[in-house]
């Protein structure tokens, strides 16, 4: 099975024995994203916007292909439940100061039959 990055960046799988193996980025799929202002909480003397996101399409990701699964972020994956060809970085390590380093697996979405 073929597996292409289009994520953002590359994608480091920390496997069981130890090893990594890296994914390069292959492209970029990235969900639409625009943003209204509903609301303000006051912290202090100081007031703080709340927005509400407003997804719309997912763009630069390529048709479902046989034999081809495409690792995306999980924005992308939940905006298209339906695609099961899509992964995103699951189980992830990170250092101590909270940077992510790697992810142990993938998730994808499920059926409703499962």
């Amino acid at each position: 099975m073929k597996l292409t990055n289009l994520c953002p960046h590359p994608i480091c799988i920390l496997h069981a024995d130890g090893t990594e193996t890296v994914i390069p980025q292959s492209g970029m799929a990235r969900i639409a994203v625009s943003y209204r202002e509903v609301a303000s909480v006051r912290l202090g003397q100081q007031d703080v916007r709340v927005i509400e996101g407003l997804y719309g399409e997912v763009v630069g990701l390529p048709a479902p292909a046989p034999d081809c699964c495409y690792l995306v972020s999980h924005m992308v994956r939940m905006a298209l439940p339906q695609r099961r060809d899509l992964l995103s970085p699951a189980d992830i390590v990170r250092d101590g100061k909270g940077n992510i380093l790697a992810c142990r697996m993938f998730e994808r979405n499920a059926t409703s039959n499962e």
